[in-house]
This record gives structure tokens, C-alpha cells and sequence, in this order.
């Protein structure tokens, strides 16, 4: 398999370092796949470690920009030397489609005008710049009225493979196109049909992720109350469980995640349950203040870029899927360790992992929850690339 494409930008993001190590292995054939001997670390600091009894140990690689070198050298018994060469990480460009209940209850509650508030401060902060936003808003304005005949439930009003209402617009640039269609809404929607809005866009989001490998795309629901109007034949589209199987299917399918945010009326609980089931934790609660919107949508926005990077130039013409190892490196100065591979997202659970977005065609390398958990709460903490040994399974 020839290598992925060359990416090469230094990755800092929520207060992680992550750099791409690329590592010319001369591993011995005693090595064990999980040593931490022949880890790469990708540290900004470079230390030092002995050896003794013929184990290896590894000096930490040189983080930053221009590709420093750091060696791991092997213990006595004659073992081969592993050269690494650091490599910048880029981080992945993500693309964000926002689902926006529009019901009258958000008029109502007093909360649209600073719901619509906060969303324009997002679209125009400076730590938005480089993403690229779309938005689909629900019920549709031209069909307010779910129960007659259903029609603001068709799932193709808010979204098909090709399209979505807003389009993905990169910011800053498409800051007047994001804000013109805000503005343009009004909370006015006699139901709230959240399967159908969802479903029109999730078809949407995980056709554009097929379409962009190299890219991360998620989709944020928020929404200030339980689903309602919609029919429930064949399926209950009312059903906050069956909303949730739409959500899984698509993080399941291409990794698409699903992030919620519940605004005062939601029952929170349904959105946990939609937001867990599309590979994210829980719901982000505003319900008691609706000014923090703008501070959940940066959470989302910093959890995501902490967790998803893209594969660096191995280097080589051919590259080895099935010798890439993810090593996590404590802000503290503690050992550095490996971070076994899973086959997929299903394989994750709630521990730590990672795992590519496609095996067959990697271009991205995302951290289960258990691994991502454990990064983010370290803000000092570095994320490496290593390439030339083994790969360490769960």
C-alpha cells in the first residue's frame, strides 16, 4: 500500500501536542510487540533512558516544527539501533453540520434571540477559523405544520447525500453566508421532527465523510424539546430510542459523531441517549443557562480536534498499516506508553484504543473515549506517530 498522502503541520489542540514520528526500525527479532522500549514519544523536551539486561529503552523524540531527530537505542546483546525522525502532524480540517430546532417553544421560552445570539458568536469567533460550518434547521419553514400530512417529517428537507439547506461554508469566509441564513429563521414550528431532521442530515454528513477521507465530519443536534408530530408507522419517529439508532448508525458506518446539546424544555436524558449512541458521551446542558451555548459548541469543537489526526508521511513508498503504533506521553514527564489498536468503533467501549478510519485505506487516527478521556485531561500531554514496528492489538 503506497503511503497516505503528505501532511505536515504542527497539530496543538484543547492544550495537547500531538506530533507525527516518523521512525526508520531496525527492531530486533526478540522485540516484543507492547515494549515500551522502542516507543516513540514525540515530546517537545528530549530526555533520556538507560538500558540494561538487554532491554531497550527510547530517548523522547523532539516535538515542534522542521523534524528533529531523536535515536532509540538498543540495550546490550547486540541489538539493532532505531533512528526517528519527527514529523509535523496536521490537524484534521473538520466540518461541522449543525441541526437547529426552530419550534415555536424556543420563541416562546424568551430563548431563540440569544440561541441565535450565541450561534453567531460561534461562527465569528477567531477559534472557529478553518472550520467549515453547514445547518439545517427544523421543521422546515415552509411546512410548520407536521401533522398535516406529515410533510415537515421528510427526512429530504433537510438533507440528501449531495446536499444539506445551508451549505458547508469554510470560515472566516463564509461568516456572511452562515449569518444571513441564522437571521433568516424564525422560531415559529408547530412540531419538533427531530427523526426526520436528523436522519436528512446524518445521510448528508456520512456521504461527505465518504467523500472526504481526510476530513472529520460530525453533526450537532440541539434542540429544547422531545420530539413530536411525526408519525409512528412504520417505526415511531417520535421514539428518542429510535432517533438514537440513526445516530449509530451512522458513527458505526464511517465514524460520523453525533454531539447534542439540550436547551431548557429537552429532556436531557433523550439526548444522552442520542449523543452516546452517535460515539460522543453525553449531552451538553444548557438547560439551565442558554449563554454557555457558545462555550459547549468550543467543547465540541476542542474534543474533536483532540482526538482525530491525521496519518503523517511515513517516509517510505510503501506504507505498512499493520506497523503503526499511537504512544501517549504524559504532560508529567511519566512513561511514556502505547495505545493498542481496536478494529473499528464498535470495538471501543468506554477503554482506551484507536483506531483508522478505514483499515482497508487509513488516512486518519482516531482515539477511543477511554484514550481521548485520558488526553484531554492532561493538558500538557503528547500524542506520537510511529511507524516500522509492530503494531500493538487489543
Amino acid at each position: 500500500m503506497m503511503a497516505p498522502p503528505n501532511h505536515h503541520l504542527l497539530r496543538v489542540a484543547a492544550g495537547i501536542l500531538f506530533t507525527g514520528v516518523i521512525a526508520s526500525y531496525g527492531c530486533a527479532a526478540s522485540d516484543s510487540p507492547d515494549e515500551t522500549s522502542s516507543d516513540a514519544t514525540g515530546s517537545s523536551q528530549v530526555g533520556s533512558g538507560s538500558s540494561a539486561g538487554g532491554n531497550t529503552t527510547a530517548t523522547a523524540g523532539v516535538g515542534g516544527s522542521g523534524g528533529g531527530f531523536s535515536t532509540v537505542q538498543s540495550g546490550s546483546g547486540g541489538e539493532d539501533i532505531c533512528e526517528e525522525v519527527t514529523a509535523d502532524a496536521e490537524v484534521v480540517p473538520l466540518d461541522v453540520v449543525l441541526v437547529l430546532d426552530r419550534s415555536g417553544s424556543m420563541e416562546t421560552s424568551g430563548l431563540w434571540t440569544p440561541f441565535i445570539k450565541a450561534m453567531s458568536d460561534f461562527i465569528t469567533a477567531p477559534q472557529s477559523a478553518g472550520l467549515s460550518v453547514g445547518m439545517s434547521f427544523f421543521p422546515d419553514a415552509s411546512l410548520n405544520e407536521c401533522p398535516n400530512g406529515y410533510g415537515a417529517c421528510k427526512e429530504t428537507l433537510y438533507g440528501s447525500s449531495s446536499s444539506i439547506p445551508v451549505a458547508l461554508s469554510e470560515l472566516p469566509m463564509g461568516e456572511t453566508t452562515l449569518l444571513t441564513a441564522l437571521q433568516a429563521q424564525a422560531a415559529e414550528g408547530q412540531c419538533t421532527p427531530t427523526f426526520g431532521a436528523l436522519k436528512g442530515t446524518l445521510n448528508f454528513a456520512m456521504s461527505h465523510q465518504e467523500a472526504n477521507p481526510q476530513r472529520k465530519t460530525i453533526v450537532v443536534l440541539a434542540s429544547d424539546g422531545a420530539p413530536n408530530g411525526c408519525p409512528a408507522n412504520p417505526i415511531d419517529a417520535n421514539d428518542p430510542d429510535e432517533i438514537a439508532k440513526l445516530a449509530s448508525n451512522a458513527f458505526y458506518f464511517n465514524g460520523v459523531q453525533v454531539f447534542t446539546i439540550a436547551i431548557a424544555g429537552a429532556n436531557v436524558a433523550d439526548l444522552d441517549k442520542i449523543a452516546k449512541a452517535g460515539g460522543t458521551t453525553a449531552a451538553f446542558d444548557v438547560t439551565s443557562d442558554i449563554s454557555a451555548f457558545l462555550q459547549k459548541m468550543q467543547d465540541i469543537q476542542g474534543t474533536v480536534l483532540a482526538c482525530d489526526f491525521l496519518i503523517p508521511d511515513s517516509g517510505e513508498s510503501e506504507f505498512d498499516a499493520q506497523k503503526v503504533n499511537v504512544v501517549y506521553t504524559p504532560g508529567n514527564g511519566g512513561t511514556p506508553k502505547k495505545i493498542p489498536q481496536v478494529s473499528s468503533p464498535s470495538a471501543c467501549g468506554d477503554s482506551d484504543g484507536w483506531y483508522y478510519d478505514n483499515p482497508a485505506m487509513p488516512s486518519k487516527i482516531s482515539l477511543c473515549k477511554g484514550s481521548c478521556d485520558e488526553v484531554q485531561a492532561d493538558d500538557m500531554a503528547s500524542v506520537a506517530v510511529a511507524f516500522g514496528c509492530p503494531t500493538v492489538i487489543k
